[in-house]
């Protein structure tokens, strides 16, 4: 009996996924109920929050939809949010997810944003609100590391190398931060 019911469920999949395309295509607000989802319902079980996690990010990543640029700013705004969680994976999908805003805006469009979250690095938050943070930039710097180098965003980068040490020199200070760089 267990067997038919799993059997059942992974024939399901593929209409599952369906449905959701469907969803993403005819919803310009798809962005936002899938960062509510993910972001701001910890009730809801960890496994669901991260596949809207992804399926927000796989939305993001397909170049033939197109979003209100108002619709994106929330979403993120929510996405950055979950770089806070507890659970690990929640954090890393958060840190994918606000990757791919970066993406689809462009790096260079993206320089106040990735400023802001360097800048928002403080040795008072919580050890998992740094790792968030840090795993976030460190994922946007991963998918852009050839445009890095381009010397038209050299002063966009020193800005927020500026803003890496101070926080840096702070938790040295402070010694109560520990950061593993994988």
């Amino acid at each position: 009996m267990f067997g038919q019911k799993q059997g059942s469920l992974q024939q399901s999949a593929p209409v599952q996924q369906v449905g959701l395309g469907k969803f993403k295509e005819q919803a310009p607000d798809a962005p936002l109920y899938l960062a509510h989802v993910f972001a701001c319902q910890p009730q809801i079980d960890v496994r669901v929050r991260m596949q809207a996690g992804l399926t927000l990010k796989s939305a993001l990543t397909q170049k033939k939809l197109v979003y209100n640029q108002q619709i994106l700013q929330n979403a993120l705004q929510m996405v950055v949010q979950a770089l806070k969680e507890e659970n690990i994976g929640l954090r890393r999908t958060a840190g994918n997810v606000a990757a791919s805003f970066v993406e689809t805006d462009g790096l260079e469009n993206s320089f106040p944003f990735i400023a802001a979250l360097a800048g928002s690095l403080d040795v008072s938050q919580p050890q998992t609100q740094i790792e968030g943070t840090v795993d976030c930039l460190l994922k946007i710097i991963e998918n852009n590391q050839l445009k890095c180098g381009l010397p038209t965003f050299e002063s966009q980068l020193q800005e927020i190398l500026e803003k890496l040490f101070i926080f840096a020199g702070n938790a040295i200070q402070a010694q109560n931060i520990s950061l593993e760089i994988r």
